[in-house]
């Protein structure tokens, strides 16, 4: 079960139906009619097109029958589908959550049950195009693992089942490293893309933007090391280095042109939030919340 008909769910559940029996979950009845009727289609970045058959419906309670359930909505839906989970899943079913942020595995451990939940991060990006239709701007790579840092037989078994549908996937035994690095990438390039309304490679060719993802970036490694988390990268160096994104308008940019609610709550503002426990001044990150916020309720 694949819950989210946004870009990472229309993906991940469109590879999955290639090799099991897969269901969306989706917000809206007409997304998962036109879904049911012309399944889902991605267009690659390379030109190539593929259309796949996914059972998509409105009703959670298929979720009983689940043995996988990836969460792919937005962060502030985190609550609403963790209380809808709790209500509707089986016994031994497994959680996996690609969202943006780092609260939502939390939310579902108490709401699930923490043995439910393991851990995960994606770099598969692009926009939906239509309810059917997502074009897809890289294909990333998704990364799961056990938050106990363990190879398990499940995530053994997740990892063949993505390598078979087709998904580029990795098994990480330091999977809180991986979510926290790509979270504090995501902080300094999602809003500042947002604000300037720009593309990632406008950002690096601008010294005053390169400036600021700079000054992030530095806020950002200081709060992993408060929290105990060694990043992966530098996330300054990674975004000036990454430029397979070089065209990519960031998500929270997407929804801002489309005048619904962004996850900066989820990223600068937790990262704010985590800070101040800490004692940590986070200039940037919170001008850059502030400012997401405003041009949000405007």
């Amino acid at each position: 079960m694949v819950i989210g008909g946004g870009t990472i769910g229309m993906i991940h559940a469109a590879c999955l139906s290639r090799v099991a029996e897969t269901n969306l979950l989706v917000r809206r009845e007409e997304q998962a009619a036109d879904v049911a009727v012309k399944g889902i289609t991605i267009l690659q970045p390379d030109g190539q097109r593929t259309v796949d058959r996914v059972n998509a419906t409105s009703n959670p309670t298929c979720l009983a029958n689940a043995e996988l359930v990836i969460v792919a909505v937005k962060s502030y839906s985190t609550n609403e589908v963790a209380s809808v989970m709790a209500s509707h899943l089986g016994q031994d079913a497994v959680i996996l959550s690609l969202q943006n942020g780092l609260a939502h595995e939390q939310a579902f451990r108490d709401a699930c049950g923490a043995a439910k939940v393991i851990s995960g991060k994606t770099g598969y990006s692009g926009r939906r195009q239509a309810d059917s239709t997502v074009e897809m701007a890289a294909t990333g790579v998704t990364v799961i693992g056990e938050p106990a840092a363990t190879l398990t037989e499940r995530i053994v078994t997740i990892s063949k089942l993505f390598g078979d549908a087709g998904i580029n996937v990795n098994v990480s035994d330091n999977i809180r490293a991986e979510v926290w690095s790509k979270f504090a990438q995501a902080c300094c390039q999602n809003a500042l893309s947002a604000l300037t309304r720009k593309s990632f490679g406008n950002l690096r060719r601008s010294e005053e933007a390169t400036e600021l993802l700079r000054r992030g970036s530095a806020e950002l490694t200081a709060l992993a090391d408060a929290e105990g988390v060694r990043l992966l990268f530098d996330p300054y160096e990674r975004i000036m280095d990454n430029w397979l994104f070089e065209d990519h308008r960031s998500s929270m940019l997407q929804d801002l042109e489309s005048d619904r609610p962004t996850e900066v709550d989820a990223l600068n503002g937790e990262a704010v939030r985590l800070g101040k426990g800490h004692g940590l001044s986070m200039p940037i990150n919170e001008t850059l919340w502030l400012l997401t916020k405003a041009s949000e309720s405007m």
